[in-house]
């Protein structure tokens, strides 16, 4: 019986989610499409019109409100491409709100400050959901190439 597929949702539909015309692998919703276990079932930007661009390029649901898609729906994974200075408080509510993820997947910087960070990893433990700090470019064509070149 095949694996049941991880719902995922994107919070922030800008460049690096995969809004941007060349969008890859290198973007969140590019590496998410190529991994058959999970499926891009929602996203969420600040700009609505911006966040149903991106739910019809990626065949996933545009939510207005974070609080409304997190307590409408279930995630296992949270991506959170939203700008840095938002990254801690978009973080809390996710872990705070009735069904924290599995997993969050957080641009960098996580936090702004250390004690942000604390209060995070400490929210995070308590229900029981795993952060990872995204900043792995190896999949990256353009670091690729470099590599490439170097050798």
């Amino acid at each position: 019986m095949p694996m049941k597929a991880r719902k995922v949702l994107i919070i922030g539909c800008g460049k690096i989610a995969g809004n941007g015309e060349n969008a890859g692998i290198e973007t969140h919703a590019g590496a998410l499409q190529s991994q058959e276990q999970l499926e891009l079932s929602a996203c969420i930007d600040q700009d609505f019109d911006k966040a149903v661009q991106f739910s019809q390029k990626y065949g996933c649901r545009a939510y207005r409100d974070l609080f409304a898609a997190l307590e409408e729906d279930s995630f296992d994974l949270v991506s959170i491409c939203t700008p840095d200075l938002t990254h801690f408080s978009v973080t809390e509510e996710v872990l705070k709100s009735t069904s924290p993820p599995k997993a969050i997947l957080l641009e960098k910087p996580a936090c702004r400050t250390l004690d942000e960070y604390n209060e995070m990893m400490t929210l995070a433990e308590n229900f029981n959901t795993l952060v990872i700090i995204n900043h792995t470019r190896r999949f990256n064509y353009k670091y690729a190439w470099l590599r490439k070149f170097i050798k």
